[in-house]
Formats: structure tokens, sequence, C-alpha cells
């Protein structure tokens, strides 16, 4: 996997609120879902890959400590959905609200 937030770090990361940091991660959930949608598989995996390294960049944020398995369940649907593209998944039924409710 290619590492895609070069100039990212924990430091520049955590100075977001968790709010905004699943914001992010949700927004790469998005693309990738419009992009099964137009049967973009390679560039649907790619948006997996950046929302994968935003919730490893998440998971080392102090501010995650008492949300570490949402996060961690989190990352297994995406990552399940990096192996096995599907526009109907769990990961993709899940609406803004229910994605932010879920922290």
């Amino acid at each position: 996997m290619s590492k895609w937030h070069k100039n990212l770090d924990i430091d520049k990361w955590s100075r977001f609120t968790w709010r905004e940091q699943m914001l992010m991660v949700g927004n790469e959930i998005n693309r990738a879902k419009n992009m099964l949608a137009a049967d973009d598989v390679a560039e649907a995996r790619t948006c997996h890959e950046r929302a994968l390294e935003l919730v490893d960049i998440s998971l080392q944020d102090k501010k995650w400590r008492r949300r570490l398995r949402a996060l961690t369940r989190l990352r297994m649907l995406i990552a399940q959905n990096y192996l096995r593209p599907e526009s109907e998944s769990e990961l993709f039924k899940l609406s803004d609200i229910d994605f932010l409710s879920i922290f």
C-alpha cells in the first residue's frame, strides 16, 4: 500500500477534532462508494487505501483511547471492502449521521 498523505503526521492530525478526523475518513469512504458505482474498482481501492491510512494515523492519536474499539471496527470494515469491493457493503450502508454516531 502506498503512503498517500506524505505530509501528514500525528502532530498535524491530532490538531483536528475526532469529528473532523472521521469526516475526512468518511469523505474517502464516500469517494470509494461513488467510484464503485461508476465501476472504477481501481480508484475505489485507492480511496480505501487513503481511508485506511487516515484511520491508522487516528489510532495513534491519544484522543481515541476511549474509542479504540469503534475505530478498529471501522478499520476492519474498510479493509474488508478493500479486499472485496461491493457497492452494497455494510460499510456503505452507514449514513453520515450513523457514521459519526458510532463514535
